[in-house]
């Protein structure tokens, strides 16, 4: 199986996560949740020049998107089965779109407190995300009441953490 085989999607986030992290991996739950939340950000990061439609809906661990869930898998199995592919792909390169937002997006983790974990991060910013600027458009999320909402959604941040992605998420203008 040649490179063609491919989605360019699978290549796409297969890039971004290198780029990312130095690997493509999900053989941990920690990995899967970071897959899941970094392309959450990253598409909300460029906006329509690398959204790659994956459409997120509310589960456990905040945001979460079953087709890309479904994608990873399947580029995980042909990386498994094909050892050259994973060579291939790596001789192929991101758009400047795409590293740009993939800048962005490193910028954004850099921020995390120092009690979190790149993962926890993440997950934080995508839940505060999703929860003022799809889940609830029509309530007053703020950022004096967005600890209630996680709590709401069974998230255990601490409020100090909570207001921390708020600003973040506002400084890169992330929420309206």
């Amino acid at each position: 199986m040649g490179c063609q085989m491919l989605s360019n999607r699978m290549i796409g986030i297969y890039l971004i996560l290198k780029e990312l992290r130095g690997k493509f991996s999900i053989g941990t739950l920690e990995e899967r949740i970071f897959v899941q939340k970094a392309i959450y950000l990253l598409q909300i990061l460029g906006g329509e020049e690398t959204d790659l439609k994956f459409r997120y809906g509310w589960y456990h661990y905040g945001p979460y998107c079953t087709s890309l869930s479904d994608l990873v898998f399947e580029l995980a199995k042909n990386i498994e089965k094909d050892k050259d592919l994973e060579a291939k792909i790596k001789k192929l390169k991101l758009n400047d779109a795409y590293k740009g937002s993939v800048e962005k997006l490193k910028s954004l983790i850099e921020q995390k407190p120092s009690n979190l974990n790149d993962t926890k991060w993440v997950e934080l910013l995508c839940s505060v995300h999703f929860i003022k600027e799809i889940a609830f458009t029509r309530k007053e999320v703020k950022k004096s009441n967005v600890k209630d909402w996680l709590d709401e959604f069974h998230k255990d941040f601490k409020k100090v953490d909570a207001d921390k992605a708020w600003d973040t998420l506002k400084r890169y203008e992330l929420l309206n």
